[in-house]
């Protein structure tokens, strides 16, 4: 499925917007099983607090490739004059990651 720039952009954008610290990412984990859902791709929270495990291909048992994004924001002070979309930070990685899975 192709991932088109405006798609990847008003997602960065989305999980930008609220940045989450440490463990409590009750927006972030919601955006990230939606956009599993969309995709038809079984997920669970099961193996860690805080975590968003997505199954695919679930019948190769014997088979296993792992990819992983980090989902709280950095605590970063922001010292130029930049706005906003300048900032670059985990919610890259998060898009990267829903962006390889389509």
């Amino acid at each position: 499925m192709y991932a088109d720039k405006d798609y990847i952009i008003g997602l960065r954008h989305e999980i930008h917007e609220y940045p989450e610290i440490g463990f409590d990412l009750p927006k972030t984990i919601a955006v990230v099983k939606r956009e599993l859902d969309k995709l038809g791709i079984e997920h669970t929270e099961k193996y860690g607090e805080s975590s968003v495990v997505g199954i695919i291909n679930p019948d190769k048992k014997h088979f296993t490739i792992g990819i992983r994004a980090d989902m709280d924001a950095l605590l970063i002070e922001e010292k130029t004059d930049l706005p906003k979309e300048q900032n670059v930070a985990t919610e890259v990685c998060i898009t990267m990651l829903i962006i390889s899975v389509r």
